[in-house]
């Protein structure tokens, strides 16, 4: 069953629209008041795929997104969202540069990433539950560890990428 959330936030000026499919949600987003919020819930739940919902409605972000959740490519759709999406998650801006600099290089958009630690801590998830992680400490400086959590260094986004693929090089 599609269905869609629509709720207003505590700016007064923002809706945040959820799509769901069985109750899952599929993509999220925010929409100003009063604009597209009555014709995204019609078209979804009227049987538009993802990716049609996508290029009608950039502010879901890009259809290759769209593409990658409705196939169930976890890692593909976490990657892009955080890099597609940093305004939908007030946590996203503040790691912006390690965001960029992580989606930039193949070798980490192939590994599972999640946000932990109130959205502060970039953690790797690796075959065989291994996880190292990057970690905001100051504005952007990162705290790279292994998972074992020995300290690997400190870096701005680009170096910390660096960081990380010598953890997962070793």
């Amino acid at each position: 069953m599609r269905t869609t959330d629509l709720r207003l936030l505590p700016d007064g000026r923002s809706i945040r629209v959820v799509l769901r499919l069985g109750g899952m949600s599929m993509l999220a987003t925010r929409v100003a008041s009063g604009s597209d919020e009555d014709a995204i819930a019609d078209r979804w739940e009227s049987g538009t795929s993802l990716p049609a919902m996508a290029a009608e409605f950039p502010a879901f972000g890009s259809v290759e997104l769209a593409e990658a959740r409705e196939r169930g490519d976890i890692t593909e759709y976490q990657w892009r969202d955080y890099y597609e999406n940093p305004g939908r998650w007030w946590y996203l801006e503040r790691m912006r540069t390690l965001i960029d600099a992580a989606f930039a290089e193949p070798r980490l958009r192939a590994v599972q990433p999640s946000l932990i630690s109130h959205y502060t801590v970039l953690r790797l998830h690796l075959p065989g539950g291994s996880r190292p992680s990057a970690q905001r400490v100051a504005d952007d400086s990162y705290l790279v560890r292994t998972a074992d959590r020995r300290e690997v260094g400190t870096g701005d986004g680009p170096r910390a990428v660096e960081l990380l693929l010598r953890v997962l090089g070793s």
